[in-house]
């Protein structure tokens, strides 16, 4: 591209692919194609039946040898696609600016969208990251989010923590730590003639290393019935304190079950009302999880009849 006169030549975008022969050398291949949307192209990831895929204008798909444009759903197939990823089950992630999130199962064509309504603090989610545990974090403009496969923590990371549009991306290192790459959208133009870089622009363009702590939070009940009216109805209360109270106990989650059901997806509430319960002895479990999803492994237990 021609950066001095705001020119590029659609000779010069798209995608390449290199492929290496066991004697070293490099053979290369270019793809700027209409389909894969030339320049405007965010996020490469692989399925587990060697599909690529590829997001910003608009969601391409790569069969070893062509590119073609993914028509469904309606909302991957208009612009604009932030990020794209794909998990070790086999899922594909895509971050759609202003939409939301939307997660696909290549294999069975089921999606399902993700917004405020379901937990997500914002629909802006400029970056997406897979962790080592198979929990995902979505960066929006509001926080930092990590999905459990069933809910969303919507303070998973600091609350300063958070990325504007076109300004960042995650990583985690293998000693488990997550990298927050931040930038502005005026720092990654800043070399076209009309880019409206300042100061600022370059005070914000940094990277914050965020180690978790492998403390697990402690949980105990507070207020219970230890015999129950024969009407079957009880309450039980219970709390829980994080290690040096770094996750404050507001933003602690709880997961309780009864007798051997299974355990109940995490969720703020501290408290829980049984009516119609059956006549005999019962037992009662919860444990809390802290903002880094370590889970209390002793998890508060009552005996009841």
């Amino acid at each position: 591209c021609d950066w001095s006169s705001d020119v590029c030549s659609s000779d010069l975008g798209g995608i390449l692919k290199c492929k290496i022969t066991e004697n070293g050398d490099q053979h290369w291949s270019h793809y700027s194609e209409d389909s894969i949307g030339k320049f405007n192209v965010v996020g490469l990831a692989q399925t587990d039946d060697g599909f690529l895929w590829s997001g910003g204008s608009f969601v391409s798909r790569f069969n070893g040898n062509t590119w073609s444009r993914v028509l469904y759903p309606n909302e991957l197939t208009s612009e604009w696609i932030d990020d794209v990823i794909a998990t070790p089950s086999g899922d594909l992630w895509f971050a759609k600016g202003g939409v939301g999130l939307i997660q696909l199962k290549p294999g069975r064509q089921e999606w399902r969208k993700y917004t405020t309504e379901d937990g997500l603090a914002s629909n802006m989610v400029p970056a997406l990251l897979s962790l080592s545990d198979s929990t995902l974090l979505a960066a929006t403009s509001k926080g930092i989010n990590r999905f459990d496969g069933k809910t969303w923590n919507t303070l998973a990371l600091p609350s300063a923590f958070y990325l504007k549009r076109e300004g960042g991306t995650l990583c985690q290192s293998r000693d488990g730590a997550i990298w927050i790459n931040i930038a502005s959208r005026s720092w990654y133009r800043r070399a076209f003639n009309a880019s409206d870089i300042t100061d600022e622009s370059f005070r914000n363009f940094r990277t914050i290393r965020y180690r978790p702590d492998n403390h697990p939070p402690e949980t105990r009940i507070v207020q219970s019935q230890e015999r129950v009216p024969k009407e079957g109805n009880t309450f039980i209360i219970w709390e829980g304190v994080d290690y040096l109270q770094e996750t404050p106990e507001s933003a602690l989650q709880y997961s309780y079950r009864l007798d051997d059901s299974k355990w109940t997806p995490f969720a703020a509430e501290t408290q829980k009302i049984f009516f119609s319960l059956n006549h005999g002895h019962h037992t009662f479990e919860v444990q809390a999880r802290d903002q880094d999803f370590n889970v209390d492994p002793t998890p508060a237990k009552l005996d009841f009849y």
